[in-house]
């Protein structure tokens, strides 16, 4: 025979265990009273079956115990009724303490999709940095390019005009050299 605790499992309270244990004890209570019954009737005087009832005859034994053995089976119907009804209070009580157990793990699961999310958004935020920082590098590189290009022109025109003035005094008659001087 099963105990309760391999049926339904370690997870019930010892106020469920003894509720369980006073539903098997009303059980076979109402079983060993049907047979008791069914006993009398077939040792006992023929009036002796149930009080207050008429005498039933020897004869109708097989009668009288198919009465008992419909009363066991409403009685075993009524306490499966009760059985369910307790095997779905249980359900629900394992699912709301699994519930309750989870919500935790599930506070925490949430709380690192969230910094995940806020990791993407950091990234991309340093991404699109990245992007403005190259693009301005690049601005500063082609700016300074184009104004070494210009400084290199400017000191060509620069040495250029310096060549064309010292040509120039070189053809000026001494006299004039001396007065610009």
């Amino acid at each position: 025979m099963l105990s309760w605790d391999e049926v339904v499992g370690e997870h019930i309270g010892p106020e469920r265990k003894a509720i369980l244990n006073f539903l098997t004890l009303i059980f076979f209570l109402i079983l060993s009273c049907c047979l008791f019954s069914l006993c009398i009737c077939f040792q006992g005087p023929p009036g002796s079956c149930r009080p207050g009832e008429s005498p039933v005859p020897r004869g109708s034994a097989v009668l009288r115990f198919a009465e008992l053995w419909i009363s066991l089976e409403e009685h075993q119907d009524a306490l499966e009724l009760i059985m369910s009804k307790y095997r779905k209070q249980m359900l629900q009580l394992l699912q709301g303490r699994k519930a309750e157990e989870a919500e935790p793990v599930l506070k925490v699961h949430q709380e690192i999709e969230s910094q995940i999310d806020r990791i993407f958004e950091m990234g991309e935020v340093m991404r699109k940095a990245v992007q403005v920082d190259n693009d301005q590098f690049f601005k500063v590189q082609e700016k300074l390019a184009q104004l070494e290009l210009e400084n290199k022109e400017l000191r060509e025109l620069l040495s250029i005009s310096k060549e064309s003035v010292e040509v120039g005094k070189e053809d000026l008659p001494d006299s004039e050299a001396q007065i610009t001087k």
